[in-house]
């Protein structure tokens, strides 16, 4: 069961997660003394919150992220109603898992030292339907998309090596809506060699015709 930690009517009522009691009672006063927000409950885990959200009627779960498990992931993920709204304070395993939170539906993100200030302002955010991300939890976010971006360019670089540079040579003057004479005359082949260029695209890429081919590398954005 949660423990109760302030007054019934004090503000929008909220439930708190965290495994340390001195910073759930610590965090609850504190926002007890701003009357916008009061903890409802408070509890040590992730589950019993979530089972007795409905309970208290609370229209925020704000979780402490060092006491995420690996597995509240999933509870998260699983936590499709519209309340409570999910507010993490502090990353927890840090900023790697910070995607996975996105993805889970989390609606608001702040660093463990984010003021108080900033705290309730986020859960009135929060509140409103927005998603919130402090300064510095964004640029963790950003970081990590820029390096998935990376990852991503780089995995799509070894796919063009499916073909050979002269078979990139013909597909992107396919692209260009050339026919097979036509690409012959470009390249100096002979229309028979481009058939044969052309069949081997189709076969390595595993499409049927041309359109498709073309199709497929824009894609990958192998022409750009």
């Amino acid at each position: 069961m949660g423990i109760p930690v302030s007054s019934p009517g004090d503000g929008a009522p909220l439930l708190l997660v965290s495994r340390s009691r001195l910073f759930r009672e610590c965090l609850a006063c504190r926002l007890a003394k701003g009357r916008r927000f009061r903890v409802a409950a408070a509890f040590d885990g992730l589950t019993p919150a979530l089972e007795e959200s409905a309970a208290h009627a609370a229209e925020l779960l704000l979780i402490d992220g060092s006491s995420l498990a690996e597995e509240d992931l999933a509870l998260l993920r699983g936590h499709t109603a519209d309340t409570p709204k999910v507010v993490i304070l502090g990353l927890a395993r840090g900023a790697r898992h910070l995607q996975r939170y996105v993805e889970a539906g989390v609606a608001g993100y702040l660093l463990r030292d984010a003021p108080l200030s900033e705290l309730t302002e986020a859960l009135d955010a929060v509140l409103r339907g927005e998603r919130v991300c402090g300064g510095r939890v964004a640029r963790h976010l950003v970081d990590r998309l820029t390096a998935l971006g990376r990852r991503a360019q780089r995995r799509q670089a070894m796919e063009a090596l499916r073909l050979t540079p002269r078979q990139m040579e013909v597909l992107r003057l396919v692209a260009q809506g050339l026919g097979n004479e036509q690409v012959a005359q470009r390249l100096g082949l002979s229309p028979c060699t481009v058939k044969n260029h052309v069949h081997n695209i189709l076969e390595r890429l595993d499409v049927s015709d041309r359109a498709e081919a073309v199709a497929y590398a824009y894609r990958r954005r192998w022409l750009g």
